[in-house]
């Protein structure tokens, strides 16, 4: 008894010691318990059901028995064990948690009958019938309850999603799958909240699954546009739109679709695609503000009609410098006397604006298509820093201080650009040399700004090098 005693307390203490532990810890726990209740049983001529064999008595006694429901509970939790290591498996093994507990418990549940039938000499019988009539008033009661698990059963069946894919149910709840239970499953919103939807609503509603056959998303945004202006214009800029949205993939190529044709207006659509479902709002986001960018500048949004209904025309090199942070704090004469030395440069596609390391005292500003920026990395190869398109500017540090270049522009489009040379500025600092303190300020508040990064980053250390309004000073003598 002493030794039953021992072996009931070894296993009492390495259960609890292992509660929270991986499951193979468990794993090898349980089997190396069982072992040793079986051999226990073994010493003693006895098995766990306790049964005498003809003519051959067997220890039956309450620490005989204990020991019997010990090997059993035993036995059901490393087949448990098993059950759940063999279903999670894979890297989608929370899909398979709800099968898992249902085999558990089917296990327990037979586990239990045995002890009582076989161990306790228990008549079940009365037990079975008893529980089929609180079986039928526990369902009656919780239907909702056992719709939500037979659903999710049918569900994980089916299996339309995995936990991490990105999934849209019906039209109103779209998110990532961040668990799957017996009831319900729960969605991380793009707006960071957790959205738990029953098992049945799942069942009942139209599952888009975003991540499958593959991540990538497809997706798009409508705009409208004045009907005065080309559908070929149009379709132009909107595609020179997407190319300055680093998370619209170039491949399948964006697409523009005239949707609607009207009086007033016409109807565009942008079809394009993301790398990750988790980046479509991000994506859909700045697409939507190149495209007003681009439309605005060239004047073909419908929101920048005067009030006598008149269009704008495209913006001109005046409307440029006016629209540029450097030029912020001139007044119109300033402004109309530094338009009139702007020039005008056309680029074809792949055409190389500067390039890295070219000491070059000029401002541009993009009028028309795109531009890209590079630069040389250590081992020889190109690094692309990003994109800049109508309304954008880069070289201000070059046009007041002289410095070089410090990355490569190449027209990926056919493009028209202002340019803005020392000459022009010189005699404007000459006469007024308060004007180059503005110009200091301005330029460090140019840099900060988010929506020019890609062409701000280009000169930022270069800016910091040194106090920038002496270095204007010195560059221009005064």
């Amino acid at each position: 008894m002493i030794y039953i005693c021992a072996v009931l307390f070894v296993s009492l203490v390495a259960m609890l010691a292992l509660r929270g532990r991986p499951l193979r810890w468990r794993l090898v726990a349980d089997a190396g318990l069982l072992a040793l209740y079986s051999t226990t049983f073994w010493l003693q001529g006895a098995n766990p059901l306790l049964l005498a064999r003809a003519g051959i008595s067997i220890p039956d006694g309450p620490w005989d028995k204990a020991l019997a429901i010990g090997w059993w509970v035993l036995a059901a939790r490393l087949l448990a064990v098993l059950l759940r290591l063999f279903l999670g498996h894979d890297r989608h093994s929370r899909e398979a948690r709800l099968f898992s507990d249902l085999l558990s418990g089917s296990i327990y549940v037979g586990t239990l009958l045995i002890i009582l039938n076989f161990v306790l000499k228990l008549p079940i019988g009365g037990v079975l019938a008893t529980s089929g009539i609180a079986a039928i008033v526990l369902g009656l009661a919780l239907q909702s309850t056992l719709a939500d698990v037979f659903s999710g059963i049918a569900v994980g069946v089916e299996q339309p999603f995995h936990v991490g894919d990105r999934i849209k149910l019906g039209d109103h709840i779209e998110g990532r799958v961040v668990e799957v239970n017996w009831r319900s499953i729960r969605l991380q919103t793009d707006e960071d909240d957790v959205a738990i939807v029953p098992n049945s609503a799942v069942a009942k509603a139209e599952i888009v699954n975003r991540s499958f056959p593959t991540v990538q998303r497809s997706g798009k945004v409508e705009i409208s546009c004045t009907a005065l202006a080309p559908p070929a214009q149009i379709s132009r800029l909107l595609r020179e739109a997407a190319l300055l949205c680093p998370e619209i993939l170039p491949h399948p190529t964006p697409r523009v679709l005239l949707t609607r044709l009207g009086e007033r207006s016409n109807g565009y659509a942008m079809v394009f695609s993301v790398a990750d479902p988790n980046e479509f709002g991000s994506a859909k986001s700045a697409l939507l503000e190149q495209m007003r960018r681009l439309l605005h500048h060239a004047g073909l949004l419908l929101a920048d009609r005067g009030k006598d209904g008149a269009q704008p025309g495209p913006a001109g090199a005046a409307d440029m410098l006016r629209q540029t942070i450097v030029f912020e704090s001139l007044d119109e004469d300033q402004i109309a006397h530094l338009a009139e030395r702007v020039a005008y440069c056309r680029l074809e596609a792949g055409s190389v604006l500067f390039t890295e390391g070219e000491v070059d005292a000029t401002l541009y500003i993009v009028a028309d298509g795109v531009l890209e920026m590079s630069r040389k990395r250590p081992d020889g190869r190109d690094e692309t820093l990003g994109r800049i398109g109508v309304g954008d500017y880069i070289g201000e540090i070059g046009l007041l201080t002289g410095s070089a270049r410090a990355v490569t522009a190449r027209a990926i489009t056919n493009a028209c650009v202002h340019v803005l040379r020392k000459e022009a500025i010189a005699p404007l600092l000459e006469t007024e040399p308060a004007v180059a303190s503005a110009f200091e300020q301005s330029v460090r508040r140019g840099m900060t700004l988010l929506q020019r990064d890609v062409a701000a980053q280009t000169d930022r250390d270069d800016a910091t090098a040194g106090p920038l309004l002496a270095r204007i000073k010195s560059y221009f003598h005064f």
